[in-house]
C-alpha cells in the first residue's frame, strides 16, 4: 500500500487529493466559505505551502505534511 503522511501518522495516499481535500476530509475546513481557513498552516516536507495553493496542490506519495492549527487561550 502506498501511503502519505500527516503530522506522523500514515494514511493511503490516493491519486490526485489535493490539500483542500485532505484537509476537508479531515474535518479541518470551516463550512463557511467566509471564513479562509483561519488558524491552520501547512507544510509539506518541511516547507510552508501557501493557502492560494490548497485547490490545486496534489499531494504526492511519502509526503509528509505537517497541519499546525492555532489555539486561543489565555
Amino acid at each position: 500500500m502506498t501511503l502519505f503522511y500527516c503530522n506522523q501518522t500514515p494514511y493511503p495516499w490516493q491519486p490526485e487529493l489535493t490539500l483542500m481535500s485532505w484537509l476537508s476530509q479531515c474535518g479541518l475546513l470551516k463550512d463557511d466559505p467566509a471564513v479562509e481557513h483561519a488558524g491552520i498552516a501547512l507544510a509539506i516536507d518541511e516547507q510552508i505551502v501557501p493557502r492560494s495553493q490548497w485547490p490545486t496542490r496534489v499531494i504526492a506519495a511519502g509526503e509528509r505534511l505537517e497541519v499546525f492549527t492555532a489555539i486561543a487561550g489565555g
